[in-house]
């Protein structure tokens, strides 16, 4: 009588090596530092201290990558980098704390693209099993701590996105992708995006996709990562609210500047007929507009328009600011380091009680 020998259970693969350490990190409670030769042969390091990464060391967070990430998301232009590079030089500090010393970009804000793009680079290097890291657990003394990831967030994120991903990209092909909604073309159909029954980083993502917008420009747009944005995607084609669009649902490039400049050209030429029949009209009348009063001026348009511009751009600030980072404005000079309003704003916002309260009056 023989026994057939029963098939072996498949054997798990070995995790990639950067997260292998880091998992060993958290369990020994290991202190020291990470180097990692990198493809392109610079080399990045993690110093890792109490269950944290407290500094990151890699091309995608040097101060000139903050930089480019500030400038690709609006907040700084060519000539503020003139200022901050003469600010850092002054004060013999990094580049990127030069924006905070110029001025131009407040401490929080800096220290939250700091802190996302070192997060986005340890989990890329923790999903990539070709790297060859060497560890040396020996503590680091009087280190200046630039981010404070928590080892456990970290391999958590890391694993999480190790299962999302192929079902992921079957629905997203790359960073140049564009999205549409689904109801674009259903223009009866009524919609409000507030309403869905979606996070809030999914319906922030689907607020700002218009059908011409990549998958990079969402991610500036949402102030999320080219990943987050990428599952938030996936997760709405799912639900049936955004579409994938190829090359033919977008007309030619030249097509559209043709039609742009024809519309723009129609639209020259009927303000300039109203100009010119106004005119004519008001000649041959002898009934020009005549000049508003002092008495009517309180209820002139345009003066009701100037007078009540502030209250306007507070309110959609406020709105603007509660969905990038989903939370009310604390303060008005929040706001103002955003660059959302105006520093003569200010007068409106106290009336609006953002001064001293955490929302403003009359934005849900």
């Amino acid at each position: 009588m023989t026994f057939e020998s029963s098939p072996e259970p498949p054997r798990q693969a070995a995790p990639p090596p950067v997260f292998a350490l880091l998992a060993a990190a958290f369990r020994q409670n290991l202190a020291g530092t990470l180097s990692i030769p990198l493809a392109d042969g610079n080399t990045a390091s993690l110093i890792i201290s109490g269950a944290r990464i407290v500094q990151v060391s890699h091309p995608t967070t040097s101060s000139a990558a903050i930089l480019n990430a500030l400038q690709r998301a609006g907040i700084l232009t060519d000539r503020d980098l003139h200022r901050i590079e003469r600010a850092a030089r002054k004060a013999s500090i990094p580049l990127d704390e030069g924006a905070v010393a110029a001025g131009i970009v407040s401490t929080g804000t800096l220290a939250a693209i700091r802190e996302a793009l070192c997060r986005e680079a340890v989990v890329a290097l923790a999903l990539d099993r070709t790297l060859q890291p060497a560890a040396t657990w020996t503590p680091v003394r009087g280190l200046r701590e630039s981010c404070a990831l928590p080892l456990p967030f970290l391999l958590r994120e890391a694993q999480k996105r190790h299962g999302e991903t192929p079902n992921i990209h079957r629905v997203v092909s790359g960073p140049q992708q564009v999205f549409g909604r689904s109801s674009a073309g259903r223009p009866h159909e009524e919609e409000r995006w507030e309403d869905l029954k979606v996070g809030a980083g999914e319906r922030q993502v689907y607020f700002f996709v218009d059908g011409r917008r990549t998958v990079a420009e969402l991610s500036l747009a949402t102030c999320q990562s080219e990943f987050e944005v990428s599952r938030a995607l996936a997760s709405l084609a799912e639900g049936g609210l955004v579409r994938p669009i190829g090359a033919r649902d977008v007309p030619p490039v030249n097509a559209r500047a043709a039609r742009s400049a024809l519309l723009r050209l129609v639209a020259l030429l009927a303000a300039v007929v109203l100009l010119v029949g106004g005119i004519a009209w008001g000649s041959w009348s002898g009934r020009l507009a005549p000049i508003p009063s002092l008495a009517d001026a309180s209820t002139d348009p345009y003066r009701s328009l100037i007078r009540d511009a502030p209250h306007q751009r507070i309110v959609g600030a406020a709105r603007q600011f509660q969905i990038v980072f989903n939370r009310p404005p604390a303060t008005f000079q929040e706001l103002l380091d955003e660059r959302l309003v105006l520093p003569t704003d200010a007068r409106a916002a106290a009336l609006l009680g953002l001064d001293n309260t955490s929302t403003v009056r009359g934005v849900p």
